[in-house]
């Protein structure tokens, strides 16, 4: 895959990653289910490592509506020649509303908030709506 970055040239990136889910069921109605990932990511030659956790819940109003939130935590593991630094790297917390239309379409509206550590910089924080069309065959 090639990246377009802003101000740099274009890099060839490859990832791969593990991951391990777990939903321990539910807590006084709400659905709760934890994601840890483990990726590599191959740039110009060089491996970074990331590891990611991630926690969500989901809890229904009605039969066709529900409410959801979310929250990941990346990790860097290593430091690179591209740039990556071991440490902190960023935490995305969302959530949103669900409302099942029929058995097969799902509209979602969510919000997310992404704040990334920049090394040397500002703290990069993003604000991002999301609409969502979820089609089940």
């Amino acid at each position: 895959m090639i990246k377009h970055n802003a101000g740099a040239g274009d890099r060839n990136e490859n990832r791969l990653w593990q991951a391990a889910t777990w939903s321990p069921g539910e807590i006084a109605g709400v659905a709760v289910a934890t994601r840890t990932q483990l990726e590599q990511k191959f740039i110009s030659g060089d491996l970074g490592w990331r590891a990611r956790q991630r926690i969500s819940f989901k809890r229904p109003l009605n039969e066709r509506t529900h409410l959801f939130a979310t929250g990941e935590a990346y990790f860097t593991l290593n430091d690179t020649n591209y740039g990556a630094r071991k440490g902190f790297e960023q935490l995305r917390l969302g959530g949103g509303a669900g409302y099942r239309v029929s058995e097969s379409v799902t509209l979602k509206a969510s919000y997310l908030n992404r704040w990334k550590v920049q090394a040397g910089a500002e703290d990069e924080i993003s604000h991002i709506i999301g609409l969502t069309v979820v089609l089940r065959p």
